[in-house]
């Protein structure tokens, strides 16, 4: 396997993480904010890069300015 082809395999990789996270932030049945910050003290390696969703949805008492 190329490095070329390494590097694309590692994008798709983060890129799912990034949809089944958007799909848990904001989906049918969303996560609270207080199982993300239970989440991100779990494991701060996977998740703490969507801390910055904290407060920011609807029904966590947050604004949410998406569609």
């Amino acid at each position: 396997m190329s490095q070329l082809q390494m590097y694309f395999d590692g994008f798709k990789k983060i890129v799912a993480k990034q949809e089944v996270m958007l799909e848990l932030l904001f989906g049918h049945n969303p996560i609270t904010d207080d199982e993300l910050r239970k989440s991100i003290a779990r494991k701060p390696w996977l998740y703490a890069g969507f801390e910055g969703y904290l407060g920011t949805r609807v029904g966590d008492g947050g604004i949410y300015w998406g569609a």
